[in-house]
């Protein structure tokens, strides 16, 4: 085994050990609204409602302080995603990632648009579904009040 193999299998077996930590953590949770509790069919979706608004959150500066520091976890999880999954370098990797956010406002856009990667899927599995959140987002009561009530104010 090669020097880079030994640390792309070292980086994707931290990747499914946090996963996993992510998964039970989430398993474990038990205040209201942490769960989904009915049955969620993607066969039977109702149809779409033009009339309906759809609010999409970016959570890192978005909905929680830049001091939580998520920005940060999710460049480092950039960063380590170029170096042992895509084979940079580490002035490379964080050229790349600057570049792409530049010119086209996500990474993995620009990952899609040079055909660096194939499987968004996996690309997020890497970068986001392996952040480590809980050690650094505890609950915020004000702020889920507000995006409960978005649904009940008429917005323009």
């Amino acid at each position: 085994m090669t020097f880079a193999k030994d640390y792309r299998t070292l980086y994707r077996d931290q990747i499914k050990k946090q996963i996993r930590l992510n998964q039970e953590h989430l398993q474990s949770l038990t205040h209201l609204g942490s769960r989904i509790n009915f049955e969620v069919d993607p066969r039977k979706l109702p149809d779409p409602d033009p009339a309906r608004k759809v609010f999409f959150f970016d959570i890192d500066n978005t909905l929680y302080k830049k001091s939580t520091k998520v920005q940060l976890l999710m460049q480092q999880s950039l960063s380590n995603f170029f170096k042992y999954e895509l084979g940079f370098d580490d002035d490379e990797a964080e050229r790349l990632i600057e570049s792409y956010y530049e010119e086209y406002g996500l990474s993995v856009k620009g990952l899609i648009k040079n055909k660096q990667i194939d499987d968004v899927l996996q690309y997020n599995t890497f970068i986001d579904d392996s952040l480590p959140l809980q050690d650094y987002l505890k609950p915020d009561w004000k702020l889920r009040e507000l995006l409960i009530n978005l649904e009940k104010k008429e917005i323009r």
